[in-house]
């Protein structure tokens, strides 16, 4: 990535866009130096042209439902904390509220699957080699709003419906056994927090 070796906010910020459908498929850990890294850049401007004769609102992409598969995404990568507040922040901005009742109910559904510092082994050069934010989702496609579309303009069942030709299952666990088995994120309450905290 262009931004910092670890799964820190920057690199989680990254994965979430992708997984709100806000960035192209497979953009989120590309390292800087890499020649994909070029690739996508030209991609991403390719799409910007075609969507000023066909626009896609982010509106259309951003919706409760991705904002959902979002948070999935967050908690099976062992995301920032600080990723939460940026996306609530985004929500926000669109209407959706992300209750602490339902973070709790996603997190203790969604395992955590990917091994990376700071909490892991790997780094994000690791996790971009393993398969990536693509490789997650079809670990969590069981879990996921398959309806929701992308920046462009396919469905998330649609991209999730093209195999990936390897997957690196030290650094990307399957579903069936997680490194937890429920998020490491939750929303507390009490009397240090009378309005929540995380």
């Amino acid at each position: 990535m262009g931004t910092c070796a670890v799964m820190g906010t920057a690199s989680t910020m990254a994965c979430i866009a992708e997984a709100l459908g806000m960035a192209l498929p497979g953009s989120a850990a590309i390292p800087a130096v890499h020649a994909d890294r070029l690739v996508a850049a030209e991609a991403c401007g390719t799409l910007a042209v075609q969507l000023t004769a066909h626009p896609i609102l982010p509106r259309e992409v951003m919706t409760a439902k991705s904002v959902e598969n979002a948070l999935r995404v967050l908690l099976a990568i062992g995301g920032s904390t600080n990723a939460l507040v940026h996306l609530t922040a985004i929500a926000g901005r669109l209407g959706i509220a992300i209750e602490y009742d339902r973070l709790n109910e996603i997190s203790d559904e969604t395992p955590v699957l990917v091994d990376l510092k700071p909490v892991g082994e790997g780094y994000m050069e690791d996790f971009f080699a393993a398969g990536g934010v693509g490789a997650v989702l079809r670990e969590l496609q069981p879990l996921l709003h398959l309806d929701c579309i992308g920046v462009d303009g396919h469905t998330l069942g649609e991209r999730l419906a093209e195999p990936l030709s390897w997957v690196d299952r030290k650094v990307i666990r399957p579903l069936a056994d997680p490194i937890a088995a429920t998020g490491g994120l939750v929303a507390l309450r009490g009397t240090l927090a009378p309005g929540g905290a995380i």
